[in-house]
């Protein structure tokens, strides 16, 4: 055989032995598949039958804090509770049928900052809105103050409470001093009162710099910064937060932290705050409730 011949028969046999061993390959790829595939199976199916001989499944996710969670409930649920807060089996169905809000129950101590923690969409601003009757509830029973905001005497259910919702309710046209100003004589102050506080807001949250532009002028931080001067100018006894530090760099949102424990301490406020974030529940909660 001559040399070209013979080269041309070895370059053959190896491109048959080339496809052969791909076939190998392909072969050894589909049955590592499959055998993933069934161990994957065998592996949920544990896990379903596991969760039918179980009881009360969130009882082990919940795991050592189970046993605080019912202390609490009780003392919610004791005729002696005296929490300024109260809020027991709150639930929210829409007319679609889905379900935002599903039997919440938590109390609010004097001197407490109560943390609403979960993820976006899990129902926080929901239970934030029912609460501040921003929308209406489906079921469950709210008291502040020890009354019930069914009451029809709105005002004074809320006169002494502070209200940072998620948006921010500016007026475009008004600047930050005015704005303060204004809810601050809502809030029954004037005279040397009123400029305090006004004052003191301005400083503690670093936004005297801004006082006198109008708020469309202002960037997302700083309106939010303005919204919790106007919740808590005054000092009110109750305060809802709902995520105020959106927006805001580490430095703002230190001052936003020092300033709700601050105004908390001038009147032993309980606060209910939303948020996302566990250093935030972390540096300012008494009490954490994931939602």
């Amino acid at each position: 055989m001559n040399p070209s011949a013979q080269g041309g028969w070895f370059g053959s046999v190896l491109i048959q032995n080339a496809w052969i061993y791909v076939a190998i390959l392909v072969g050894q790829a589909i049955a590592y598949m499959v055998v993933t595939i069934v161990i994957e199976n065998m592996h949920f199916n544990v896990k379903i039958k596991e969760g039918e001989v179980t009881e009360n499944p969130q009882a082990d996710e919940l795991g050592p804090f189970t046993e605080d969670i019912e202390m609490d409930l009780k003392r919610l649920l004791s005729p002696d509770n005296k929490d300024p807060i109260k809020v027991r089996d709150l639930r929210k169905v829409y007319e679609n049928g889905t379900v935002a809000v599903d039997n919440i129950s938590f109390g609010v101590e004097k001197g407490q900052i109560f943390g609403l923690l979960g993820p976006n969409g899990a129902g926080k601003s929901t239970t934030f809105n029912m609460i501040t009757q921003l929308i209406s509830r489906s079921g469950g029973r709210i008291e502040l103050n020890g009354r019930s905001i069914d009451d029809t005497n709105k005002y004074d259910i809320y006169k002494d409470c502070g209200i940072c919702p998620q948006f921010d309710p500016l007026w475009e046209l008004l600047t930050v001093k005015e704005h303060i100003q204004v809810f601050g004589m809502i809030k029954g102050l004037s005279g040397k009162d009123l400029q305090e506080n006004i004052d003191y807001f301005l400083d503690i949250l670093h936004v005297r710099p801004h006082q006198n532009k109008r708020t469309y002028q202002l960037s997302g931080g700083n309106k939010r910064r303005l919204c919790v001067a106007m919740a808590s100018i005054g000092a009110p006894s109750l305060q809802f937060m709902d995520e105020p530090s959106t927006g805001l760099d580490p430095l703002a949102r230190f001052y936003l932290w020092n300033t709700i424990k601050q105004t908390m301490a001038m009147r032993n406020s309980s606060i209910v705050l939303t948020t996302h974030s566990m250093p935030e529940a972390e540096s300012l909660c008494g009490k954490i409730g994931k939602i």
